[in-house]
């Protein structure tokens, strides 16, 4: 029997979307069920709220500020090595944290090996990769690659928060990150590739013959256009930051302070990363009616409203409601933002781009959590920093709207456009 040409192969890029989504649900997971740690370490050891909210600060301080060596590497040696060795620095955090039994171990462990290992992990190199395989469908696979996220989240902090309350914080740390070893980690490394021509193939699965038009995203629109748009997406990304991990991370010692129970949190959380599921799965639909800019500018302001109820919920089981609210607006946002930030750039320059965004991503991200803490700490409670994220939104809000009067440089397919999935032949 012959073998079948490598031109022939079926389109890899459902394969690489697949992968990068468990890779994303491994890297969140990770990351966010840090989070449902807090409290019982603050218990079992007696360490205090602002220096375990300064250590989740530190790491997703280390995680922006390694965005930019991050982007500088995808580009240079590609974003299957980057993926593998951040998938495997988490693995390593997690596995160290079963041991620490002194503050000073934790502060050292989870902010270094853990920020670290997020910043190869998580979305920039993983946008990359995505974008280097689909341009016409780019912003779609971007939000079933960003839907890993949510698996992560349905999927880890349930099991997390169980493991905790069943068997302590250790046993819980290594079971999750031998878990992420034997799945995740082999399947980056052996199931990824940087790019459609290490398979003899082209962006979106079209022959080589029409992808020479695919080269073509953004230039409807001059340089001028595509910078002030570059800028107002940036600054709207870096306001959504302030608020997206400050209630993935805190959002269970809030609920723990209205009266909810240990669990509650990861409840909370399962809920709001259900919605986000949902909008993901939608959000091919809705862009190809509204377009990009406008979807993230209603994304924003209802995620504004949601902060704001938040900010005057009662009671824990009030949590649910700002829980739909706030996921349906909550990591959404990332892959349009990407979208727009991506048009008319080359994709094998696109993770130095993204570096410098992240960096302002996490920074933000880094302050909102550490302000949030501290805010806890201070008045007692998380109110008030609810309210300053929500008026942040609001600003946020008004920027996208600018960005929305001009006019979406890549317009959506038509619902009768098919996606090309059809075989490369060379």
């Amino acid at each position: 029997m012959s073998r079948t040409p490598s031109s022939a192969r079926r389109f890899a890029g459902p394969r690489i979307v697949a992968v990068t989504m468990l890779v994303m649900a491994a890297a969140f997971g990770l990351n966010f069920a840090a989070g449902l740690f807090l409290a019982p370490l603050s218990a079992r050891y007696g360490w205090g709220v602002g220096a375990l909210s300064m250590a989740a600060a530190a790491n997703t301080a280390v995680s922006g500020l390694l965005q930019p060596v991050v982007g500088v590497l995808v580009d240079r040696v590609g974003p299957r090595l980057v993926l593998a060795a951040g998938l495997s620095l988490l693995v390593a955090c997690y596995l160290l944290l079963a041991g620490v039994e002194q503050l000073w171990q934790f502060l050292l462990v989870y902010p270094l090996l853990g920020g670290a290992g997020f910043a190869g992990a998580a979305t920039l190199a993983n946008s990359v990769l995505v974008s280097r395989w689909y341009v016409r469908d780019r912003t779609r696979m971007l939000a079933r690659t960003t839907a890993g996220i949510n698996l992560g989240q349905l999927l880890v902090l349930p099991s997390a928060g169980w493991l905790i309350a069943g068997y302590g914080t250790s046993t819980a740390y290594l079971v999750l990150g031998m878990v992420v070893a034997l799945t995740a980690v082999p399947a980056a490394a052996l199931l990824l590739r940087n790019n459609p021509a290490e398979l003899a193939q082209v962006p979106d699965g079209a022959d080589r013959d029409s992808a020479a038009g695919l080269a073509a995203d953004g230039a409807v629109l001059p340089p001028a256009v595509l910078t002030r748009r570059r800028r107002l997406a940036v600054a709207s990304f870096g306001m959504h930051a302030l608020s997206l991990y400050f209630v993935v991370l805190h959002l269970p010692r809030y609920a723990t302070d209205l009266g909810g129970g240990v669990s509650t949190g990861g409840q909370v959380l399962a809920v709001a990363a259900a919605a986000s599921a949902v909008m993901m799965i939608i959000t091919g639909r809705l862009v190809n009616r509204f377009g990009r800019d406008r979807l993230l500018l209603a994304l924003h302001v209802v995620r504004g409203v949601s902060l704001l109820l938040a900010a005057f919920c009662t009671g824990a089981s009030q949590l649910f409601g700002f829980a739909v609210l706030f996921g349906l607006a909550s990591f959404p946002v990332i892959p349009l933002t990407v979208a727009v930030l991506s048009v008319g750039r080359a994709p094998a320059s696109l993770g130095r781009l993204m570096g410098f965004v992240w960096l302002l991503h996490q920074t933000c991200a880094g302050v909102g959590v550490l302000a949030g803490g501290l805010t806890r700490s201070l008045t007692g409670t998380y109110r008030p920093y609810f309210v300053v994220a929500a008026a942040v939104m609001t600003v946020s809000s008004l920027l996208l709207w600018r960005l929305a009067g001009d006019r979406d440089p890549l317009p959506p397919a038509t619902p009768t456009e098919p996606t090309p999935t059809s075989p490369v032949i060379a």
